[in-house]
């Protein structure tokens, strides 16, 4: 396995960087968060390509994502985004525009907060 290099603007000197591998082995995926905010951005790396190269999968600190799992492309996340008390929405890796607005919603905001 080669080496995953990643680097982060300079302005996110003062980011957590949170990384773990899936449970099938094949990405890594990197949560970044700035002071004690539930905001975060997520990379996530495919260690099957040899580039090793961090795919931008959240790109904006405005709110939390935080990764539930996955199965092959296909990425769960729990998040406010649109939902203050969190909803459950996927993200596909294969999507070319790889947007979590295009993301397929399994929850509406739910009752009571998925993650505290």
């Amino acid at each position: 396995m080669n080496p995953v290099r990643f680097f982060m603007p300079v302005y996110f000197s003062s980011g957590s960087h949170y990384a773990g591998i899936t449970d099938d082995g094949r990405y890594l995926v990197i949560t970044t968060a700035e002071g004690t905010d539930n905001k975060n951005l997520v990379h996530i790396v495919d260690l099957q390509d040899p580039s090793g190269k961090a795919k931008t999968v959240i790109g904006k600190l405005e709110h939390d994502w935080s990764p539930i799992g996955n199965v092959g492309t296909k990425f769960w996340f729990a998040t406010d985004d649109g939902a203050p008390r969190q909803r459950i929405v996927t993200i596909d890796l294969a999507d070319p525009a790889l947007s979590p607005h295009r993301s397929e919603e399994h929850t509406s905001e739910l009752r009571h907060t998925v993650i505290s």
